[in-house]
């Protein structure tokens, strides 16, 4: 981002000139700028993110007319700062670009200048165990969640078992236990009490109880187990059939993407997605915690990881709040996972040498009771919400139509079968 007609630029919010800067110090695309405050009362460095490098998107400096403009949430917050009690700031340059972690024994990014008083201030910092260890925190300015984003997949999930859901095991056990106990029940009629008497045809014509049942005699008493199977048969064949006209229905007038892991444990164990972290971010502390001996892919900026998202089958473990302002919502391609990683809270971070701590925290507190922290937190921070999927017709294949009506009458056929192979083995006395 540097400017070929001047020599310097001029960082301005709302019109309100910072400092100028000599362009040759902004070059870089992807550095995060520190800014000194300079007036009679204060002698603080503020580190500035550039553009999309931060995490979250704390202040945004964007080339406008010539000139640099500082946006975000905490551009607003420290306008509000210097309005009120006129605090300017100098901006210079991070070398590495990082917002800060533990690389071995030293610190990185904004953390490590604040461990080396290099800077006494760095904004919107998410707060950790191993950070507090090294810097001092102001009171919570807003919490963010991490989650994962993942492309999705390109093919409906569709669950053939889902045909079967009224037929549990329990269902299925207490049809096998009634039959049993009929079988053996009629068994010991047959052979103690009644004698069957009756021809070969109409043994036969039982294999065919749709289309003959009403031929029987309904006097014959060694139909009464038949009878109860039919009855059995039938009205499991009608809920079945039920079910599936139903489920077909839905199938029509809904959309369902495949989820492919519910957890966190299910994506690093029983699938093959690489994790995805931005440099220097904290969730990536959190993940090398949880995980210590899981291989991982780290970049630059949260495009990379959209970038590699896109590409490869991997999971960028990034804030919604920051997705929200760089994927449309009505983009179907990226969707999050139903669970979050991590809760964090992001807050000023300061230098533990840095001698106005307290009054900076006083004015966090008092934003805070009046309800401006809120306000800039709904007006700079979106949700990135899924894309919309009502009134989308989904055409189904032919073997998800008339899989379950195929499924239906190879049953039919197996018991008209074995049936046949009954009366046979009985007429020939088997």
């Amino acid at each position: 981002m540097s400017l070929k007609n001047s020599s310097k630029v001029e960082l301005q919010y709302l019109g309100y000139t910072w400092i100028g800067i000599n362009r040759n110090v902004i070059s870089p695309v992807n550095n995060i700028f520190t800014l000194r405050c300079k007036n009679k009362s204060f002698q603080n460095m503020l580190h500035l993110p550039k553009k999309v490098t931060a995490l979250p998107p704390s202040i945004d400096v964007i080339r406008r007319n010539n000139s640099l403009t500082m946006e975000g949430y905490c551009g607003c917050l420290f306008a509000i700062l210097t309005d009120a009690f006129n605090i300017s700031f100098q901006i210079n340059t991070t070398k590495d670009g990082q917002f800060g972690r533990l690389d071995d024994v030293k610190w990185t990014g904004m953390v490590g200048d604040l461990v080396s008083d290099v800077a006494e201030i760095a904004p919107c910092i998410s707060i950790t165990r191993q950070r507090r260890n090294v810097v001092e925190f102001s009171p919570e300015l807003y919490s963010v969640q991490f989650q994962v984003l993942y492309r999705n997949l390109n093919f409906i999930a569709w669950n053939y078992q889902l045909f079967f859901k009224p037929f549990d095991k329990t269902i299925w056990l207490c049809v096998l236990t009634i039959s049993t106990i009929v079988i053996l029940s009629v068994k010991y009629v047959f052979k103690h009490v009644w004698v069957c008497k009756h021809g070969f045809e109409n043994e036969f014509t039982l294999c065919w109880p749709f289309a003959v049942q009403s031929s029987l005699k309904s006097t014959s008493k060694s139909n009464c187990s038949m009878k109860i199977y039919l009855g059995v048969y039938l009205y499991f064949s009608m809920l079945m059939l039920a079910t599936y006209v139903s489920l077909l229905t839905a199938f029509f007038t809904t959309f369902k993407l495949e989820i492919p892991f519910s957890s966190l444990n299910e994506m690093m164990y029983d699938t093959d997605y690489m994790p995805v972290f931005q440099l220097g971010s904290s969730v990536q502390e959190f993940f090398m915690k949880s995980f210590p001996h899981e291989s991982f892919i780290e970049v630059n900026t949260l495009e990379e990881g959209i970038d590699i998202v896109w590409k490869k089958k991997t999971g960028f473990f990034a804030l919604s709040m920051d997705m929200a302002a760089r994927i449309n919502h009505d983009d179907c391609h990226f969707r999050f996972a139903p669970f979050y990683v991590n809760r964090e809270t992001v807050s000023l971070a300061f230098s533990k040498h840095f001698p106005y701590m307290d009054f900076f925290n006083s004015k966090i507190l008092q934003l805070k009771e009046v309800g401006l922290l809120s306000i800039l937190h709904i007006r700079h921070y979106g949700v990135l919400q899924n894309c919309a999927t009502d009134n989308q017709f989904h055409a189904a294949s032919l073997r998800q139509i008339i899989g379950p009506i195929v499924l239906f009458i190879s049953g039919v056929l197996i018991s008209l079968v074995i049936a046949m192979i009954e009366v046979l083995l009985r007429k020939f006395n088997v």
